[in-house]
């Protein structure tokens, strides 16, 4: 929130810093298991840790405008959706989980638990039980994971023919 960038904060204790991720925890946890509202009322008791933070401000007046904010924020989310679902031309590209997977380096599974603990906020599960990922969180396409692919195996079968690099060479 770029109107607290210029805040004078102090380090955080131990005590508060074990608070902080504690609720950020519970915060997850609730968000993951659809209890909308708790992870909101955590977020308030979130909010109001990183103000014990915040050095010489009016911290109810900057508590208000970060809840604000994130009501604004979440308002345009909203009436987004709801544009988005009244002109079905607005489609989101997704990836599946192998996509992602296949991507990225790792296993379906690893996705899918990454999906499961909310790494990816917008991605959502068909009515099947399969994960789709908005592409807009990948830096690269899949067809260029595989290219970079078939180039490291490449590399790798080059490397094997040639052996061991002898260091002295190059000195």
């Amino acid at each position: 929130m770029d109107f607290m960038d210029d805040l004078p904060i102090d380090l955080p204790s131990p005590e508060l810093t074990r608070s902080i991720r504690r609720i950020d925890q519970q915060i997850r946890r609730s968000w993951t298991d659809k209890n909308i509202e708790q992870a909101y009322v955590q977020l308030l008791e979130y909010i109001r840790l990183l103000l014990e933070l915040v050095q010489e401000a009016d911290k109810e007046e900057l508590q208000n405008r970060i809840v604000a904010k994130l009501l604004a924020s979440r308002f345009n989310e909203i009436s987004t959706q709801e544009a988005g679902s009244r002109f079905s031309a607005v489609k989101i590209e997704v990836h599946t989980s192998s996509e992602a997977a296949e991507i990225l380096g790792v296993s379906d599974q690893t996705v899918r638990r990454w999906c499961d603990r909310g790494k990816y906020p917008e991605a959502y599960q068909t009515d099947g039980g399969h994960w789709r990922i908005p592409k807009k969180y990948f830096k690269i396409t899949l067809d260029q994971a595989r290219n970079r692919h078939e180039f490291e195996q490449q590399l790798n079968r080059l490397n094997e023919s040639k052996g061991e690099a002898d260091e002295s060479e190059f000195l």
